[in-house]
């Protein structure tokens, strides 16, 4: 059937780019997106604006860090597009999303594209988000927006451009600060992890509090409010908790762009492009870690050349690279000191307990074709190559470098030296163990009507992709995956090589992991104009996307326990395919403008996160040597567990991964990719009405619904029923909005990744401008709001960890906000 699919679009593609009309432009499941409508209501991060359209949501790690979700789908399933480019963060935790590198003070146009339509470039599976920049006008132009607002926010932008007849020159650049913001009970962000200070007084203060069944001496804590006490104190407090004296830092962005255009002839020109953004102690309590610095930067040269030749409407030769350099620390948390009870600033020997320092880079290139052949035919071929590297180190406890010598038949573990003591100190391992992506496609896209009322357009793209680890984590893979590779499997200490080369943290130089995939996908799309007020439009597309190199190699070790396991990619997965079905109508008049769109994928190989225990258990023959060197001896001192589970104990630590004792007797236990068969159906209603020349309407509804086929249950992160209504009055240049947001209830959870119940909400919001001046090219605009009026306290679904990194803290939306923005363009 899937086959028969994927033939179907083949065909139906040649047979339709014989049909022959007049050029134009057609769009099915796809928005663009007015960025007045994201500027008005003052938001600082373009995720943020875009939950405006119908099906767009955001996963919140912090005040920033804001992560996309279209429909249900995030992360690699929806594809970023910064100026036409593929980006990448290179946090694995997503700390730096793609999207949080969206400036809007610079833009010219969001497009966001909804399901598998996208074919120009690789990965848009489940969607795709197109940035554009301003174009450069004849003449002299500058702009300054200064804003500020609650929690210490403030931002200034400035763009000048000039365009000649030989030469456009355009720089930008952009600072914002801000410190953490208060949810609608007036706590701070910071304040989420269970603590030992509440801003209330409790008289007298008690000298001592029981925890968990252990009496503990306040005397010892260090206040932030004095004589100070939560009413209910029934857990111990977090280590992930904040310091006090860090609660309240300064996080920092900064961006700079030029574009420069050199008009070689009237169809020839030269564009080359740069970028570079930089944030400071960005802080993500959904996360065991904060951002302390972050570095992205991003360039680009285009050749353009228009009217080649007869059929030759514009052909273009693009180069671009990028490069992000990533630090994050727990240096802000309790977790970095000693004594993470009190939270003293007795400092371990470094300033952090644990530390991730991730680089990422893309280069690309890319050959574009635009044709009047058949209407409008557009081809290419596009290439890059990502490099992702990540080395986190922990303080954690692990046993001293094994013996080197093989050991002789009937010799126990203990006679062996294998009882060294626990070493507990700092441990830095390969997490996405130096992995390198390479990716050529090659893409055809057609536009035609086939009649006055009937228009379609249609497109192909097929991909040879291969993802490969120049850091061998074998060792650590065939724990959760046995047979992954022969000469691992159960040979910990079967050869004289195999025994030598075993350390605490293993690397195998001489063999690199590769998987190599090709696929092809393709959609169709159609619009019928019934009439010229009312448009259906249909939709048919296939998707892919690969394994990206964290799903396929991560590697991280950790206690090994379901409290703190391991977190492991698996390197079996398979390409995420996604057929999709999108049907709409569009409705238009003078004053109503309605749009109904729905969609129904069927998804296979859709990657979610699971625990998994090792998988030795059970798996020791009597013809294997670890059976006479550990099993053997071992029986006589073994304690009363399953005899399997207290071997894999023993084994797991003579490979060096397990602690040298009897703590943790039932082996390992990991968070790994698991992939299964899913379903996601929903849709979205937007209309707009024009009640009269002062006042304008709005309503939107979006729903998405996700079912894991294989396992019967429902797809994690999965956003709720959610809506926006909205009515707007304008007089001359003034102009004042309210505006109310709301979500349902999510009970459609997946309990097996640990998800919770989010309950339902409702906040208004109101905004008001004031345009001083409007003349040619120059304009003074004064714009104010307040969001979430009545202080009301809520989260997002989204809007807390579940994989792979688990803290089960939830992020609460900002309380009562305001804002203050005054843009000039001369």
């Amino acid at each position: 059937m899937k086959q028969l699919f994927k033939l179907f679009i083949f065909i139906y593609f040649v047979y339709t780019i014989n049909l022959f009309s007049q050029e134009h432009t057609i769009i099915v499941s796809e928005k663009k997106v007015k960025l007045e409508e994201i500027n008005e209501k003052g938001y600082t991060e373009a995720a943020e604006g875009l939950k405006q359209i119908e099906g767009v949501h955001f996963t919140r790690r912090g005040k920033s860090s804001l992560d996309l979700n279209l429909r249900g789908l995030s992360r690699d399933n929806i594809n970023i597009l910064i100026n036409g480019d593929k980006a990448y963060g290179a946090c694995p935790n997503r700390m730096d999303p793609p999207s949080s590198l969206i400036v809007l003070d610079n833009l010219d146009s969001i497009e966001v594209i909804k399901g598998p339509y996208d074919v120009k470039n690789q990965g848009s599976m489940g969607g795709a988000l197109y940035t554009k920049t301003k174009e450069i006008k004849d003449g002299l132009e500058n702009s300054i927006k200064l804003q500020t607002g609650s929690y210490g926010e403030n931002q200034i932008s400035f763009r000048s451009a000039y365009g000649g007849s030989f030469i456009k020159l355009s720089v930008s650049g952009s600072y914002q600060g801000y410190k953490p913001y208060k949810d609608g009970k007036g706590n701070s962000i910071t304040k989420v992890y269970p603590d030992l200070d509440h801003p209330y007084y409790l008289n007298p203060l008690p000298t001592n509090v029981t925890i968990n069944g252990t009496m503990v001496d306040l005397n010892q804590f260090n206040y932030e409010y004095p004589n100070t006490l939560p009413f209910e104190l029934i857990t111990a407090p977090s280590s992930n908790r904040y310091k006090y004296q860090k609660r309240n830092i300064l996080t920092e962005k900064k961006t700079a762009a030029i574009k420069t255009i050199f008009v070689l002839t009237p169809d020839q020109e030269l564009e080359i492009e740069g970028y570079y953004f930089n944030t400071n102690n960005n802080l993500t309590p959904y996360l065991l870690m904060d951002m302390v610095w972050d570095e992205f930067k991003k360039g680009s040269i285009k050749y353009s050349i228009n009217n080649l030749g007869e059929n030759i409407k514009k052909m273009s030769f693009k180069i671009y690279g990028s490069e992000m350099l990533h630090d994050m620390t727990d240096e802000l948390r309790c977790s970095s000191v000693t004594n993470t009870t009190n939270c003293t600033e007795n400092q371990l020997s470094r300033s952090y307990g644990m530390r991730s320092w991730a680089t990422s880079s893309l280069n690309g290139a890319r050959i574009d074709v635009e044709t009047s052949i058949l209407e409008k035919t557009t081809f290419g071929i596009d290439t890059y190559l990502r490099k992702w590297n990540v080395e986190t180190t922990m303080r954690m406890p692990f046993p001293m470098n094994i013996t080197k010598t093989y050991p002789q038949e009937g010799m126990s573990m203990s006679s062996m030296g294998m009882m060294s003591m626990t070493m507990v100190n700092y441990r830095t391992q390969a997490a996405i163990p130096e992995t390198s992506s390479n990716n050529i496609g090659f893409y055809i896209e057609n536009e035609n009507k086939i009649t006055k009322t009937i228009k379609h357009k249609t497109g192909l793209r097929y991909d040879i992709h291969s993802v490969k680890a120049n850091k061998d984590r074998r060792i650590v893979y065939n724990i959760y995956y046995p047979g992954f590779d022969p000469f691992l499997q159960f040979k910990y200490i079967s050869t004289t090589e195999a025994y030598t080369i075993f350390d605490a943290e293993v690397y195998l130089p001489q063999k690199k992991l590769k998987r190599e995939f090709g696929e092809g996908g393709g959609f169709t799309k159609w619009e019928l104009n019934f009439t010229k007020d009312i448009i259906a439009k249909f939709g048919l597309g296939y998707g892919v996307r690969f394994p990206d190199p964290q799903e396929l190699y991560f590697a991280l070790l950790r206690m090994g326990t379901i409290q703190s396991p391991d977190y492991v990619g698996n390197p079996k997965l398979k390409p995420t395919r996604n057929r999709q079905g999108d049907i709409g109508l569009e409705i238009k008049s003078d004053s109503i403008n309605l749009s109904i769109d729905t969609f129904y994928s069927s998804i296979d190989n859709y990657t979610i996160v699971r625990y998994t225990p090792d998988q030795h258990l059970g798996n020791i023959g009597r013809n294997d040597l670890i059976y006479h060197y550990i099993v053997m001896p071992s029986m006589g001192m073994m304690p009363s567990y399953n005899l399997y589970q207290y071997i894999n104990a023993y084994l797991t630590n003579y490979s060096g991964l397990l602690l040298p004792n009897m703590m943790y007797p039932y082996g390992r236990f990991a968070r790994t990719f698991k992939q299964v068969d899913a379903i996601l159906y929903g849709g979205e209603v937007s209309l707009k009405y024009r009640i009269s020349d002062q006042y304008l309407a709005k309503a939107g509804i979006s729903y998405s619904r996700g079912i894991n086929r294989t396992e019967y249950t429902n797809l994690p992160e999965i956003p709720p029923l959610k809506g926006i209504l909205g009515i707007k009055w304008i007089y001359k240049q003034f102009f004042m909005e309210l505006e109310g947001e709301f979500a349902n209830v999510q009970n459609q959870i997946d309990i097996n990744i640990g998800e919770k119940r989010t309950p339902g909400w409702g906040i208004g919001n109101l905004y008001v401008g004031y345009e001083l001046e409007n003349k040619e090219n120059q304009s003074i605009k004064l714009l104010a709001g307040v969001k979430n009026i009545f202080n009301r306290f809520y989260y997002e679904h989204l809007s807390y960890l579940r994989d792979p990194y688990t803290t089960n803290i939830r992020i609460p939306e900002p309380g009562r906000n305001l804002f203050v923005q005054l843009t000039m363009n001369f």
